[in-house]
C-alpha cells in the first residue's frame, strides 16, 4: 500500500512538471511568433502622394467685403474778406445756406470827421474857439457764403476782431461718404473699377446701394512715413498657416498693408452719421460658364501664374504657364494653359500644408 501511495505522488509529480514546461514553451512560442509579426506591420509600406484638383467649370464672382466708416464731406472753408470788427452775425453752426447770402457783418475804421467849430472865439477877449472831437468814419463789410450748404465751426461773435483771410468756419455739402483701406490684394482684384457697392451701416438704416465709387491712395498719407496695417485678407488661404487665427486683426505681412482707399458715396435719400461703423460689399466683376482652379494651385494672383502638373512617371510636377482671370479668393479663372478635366496639383509645391496633431496640445498643456 505504501509503495502504490508513492508512485501515484510520483506519478503527480512529473505530470505538474510537463504541465509547467508546456505553459513556458507556448508561452515563449507565442513571444517569438507575435512580436515578429508586430515587427513586420511597424514596417511602412505607403507612399505620400501630393494632393491633386480637376480643372472644371464654374461662376466666378469677384465679390469681397471691406470695413469702413462714415465720414462727412469736406466742406469750403468761411474766410473773413475784410478786416475789421463783427458787427452783426446773421447766421449760426448748423444753417442751411445759399451761396452770396450774407453771414457777417464787418465795419473798418477809414479815418476820422473833420472837427466842427462849436463856438466862435474872441480875439480881443482871449476866448478860443470851440471845436467838436473828431469822430471815426467806419466802412461796412458784408462777409458772404463761399458755397451752399451747412455751416459748422462758425466763430465770430460780435465785437470780435477778424483779419483778412482768416477762418471763421467751414460750409459742407451736408452729404457723407463711406471710406474704406485697401491692401494690394485687394486693389488687385479690383482693376477693373467697380461701378456701385453694397453699403451696411452698424445700427443704421438697410443696406443700400451707394454710388460714384472712387479708388486712390489714402488721403493724407505722409509717403515718408511706414504704411499702416489692415484688416486681415477674409479670403487669405488659411491653409498656409494652419495654426493662423483667420479673425486676427493687423499683421506684418504685406498682403495686409494699406495701399489704398475705396470712396463711397452716400445717397442723400438715406439717414446716416460721421463716424458710424459700414461694411461695404465690393462687387468687380463676374465671369460665368469658365475654367477653375483653387487659389492654391497657382503660384501667382494677378494677369499670370504657374499651374504643377504631376509627371506620368511620377518625377517632379511639370510648371504649366496660366493667365488668370477673376478671383473670389477661393478660385480663380483661367483663361488659358489648361483644358477641363486636366489634373493639377493642389497645392503649389513646398507650400502644401503639414498638420501637427499634437501642436494643440503642446501649445495648451506643454
Amino acid at each position: 500500500m505504501t509503495s502504490s501511495g508513492s508512485s501515484i505522488r510520483t506519478s503527480i509529480g512529473r505530470a505538474c512538471w510537463f504541465l509547467v514546461a508546456a505553459v513556458i514553451a507556448a508561452a515563449l512560442v507565442k513571444l517569438a511568433f507575435f512580436n515578429a509579426r508586430e515587427g513586420e506591420a511597424l514596417e511602412p509600406s505607403g507612399s505620400l502622394e501630393a494632393p491633386v484638383v480637376t480643372v472644371e467649370r464654374s461662376t466666378v464672382v469677384n465679390s469681397f467685403p471691406v470695413s469702413g466708416a462714415v465720414t462727412a464731406d469736406p466742406g469750403v472753408p468761411i474766410r473773413a474778406t475784410e478786416q475789421g470788427a463783427v458787427t452783426e452775425v446773421y447766421v449760426a453752426d448748423g444753417a442751411t445756406v445759399q451761396r452770396g447770402d450774407t453771414l457777417f457783418e464787418v465795419r473798418e475804421e477809414i479815418g476820422q470827421t473833420e472837427p466842427v467849430e462849436l463856438t466862435p472865439g474872441d480875439p480881443e477877449e482871449g476866448v478860443e474857439p470851440e471845436y467838436s472831437e473828431p469822430e471815426p468814419i467806419y466802412q461796412y463789410y458784408a462777409v458772404t457764403a463761399p458755397a451752399s450748404g451747412i455751416v459748422s465751426g462758425f466763430s465770430p461773435l460780435p465785437k470780435m476782431t477778424v483779419s483778412v483771410g482768416e477762418e471763421v468756419g467751414q460750409i459742407g455739402p451736408g452729404t457723407f461718404t463711406v471710406v474704406a483701406d485697401l491692401t494690394a490684394a485687394m486693389q488687385y482684384r479690383m482693376l477693373d473699377e467697380p461701378a456701385t457697392a453694397t453699403v451696411a451701416i452698424s445700427g443704421g438704416p438697410a443696406p443700400f446701394e451707394c454710388t460714384s465709387l472712387e479708388i486712390g491712395a489714402p488721403e493724407d498719407q505722409d509717403p515718408a512715413a511706414p504704411q499702416q496695417n489692415a484688416p486681415a485678407d477674409p479670403y487669405a488661404d488659411p491653409y498656409m498657416d494652419p495654426y493662423a487665427d483667420p479673425y486676427a486683426q493687423g499683421g506684418d505681412t504685406g498682403s495686409s498693408t494699406v495701399t489704398g482707399q475705396i470712396r463711397c458715396a452716400v445717397p442723400e435719400d438715406e439717414r446716416v452719421f460721421a463716424g458710424l461703423t459700414a461694411e461695404v460689399e465690393v462687387t468687380a466683376g463676374m465671369s460665368e460658364d469658365v475654367l477653375v482652379v483653387p487659389v492654391t494651385a497657382v503660384r501667382g494672383d494677378y494677369a499670370t501664374g504657374v499651374v504643377y502638373v504631376p509627371a506620368e512617371d511620377g518625377g517632379e510636377p511639370l510648371e504649366v504657364a496660366v493667365e488668370l482671370g477673376l478671383t473670389d479668393g477661393l478660385f480663380v479663372e483661367v483663361v488659358s494653359g489648361l483644358e477641363e478635366g486636366q489634373t493639377v496639383l493642389e497645392y503649389v509645391p513646398a507650400e502644401v500644408p503639414v498638420y501637427d496633431e499634437f501642436a494643440y496640445y503642446e501649445e495648451d498643456f506643454g
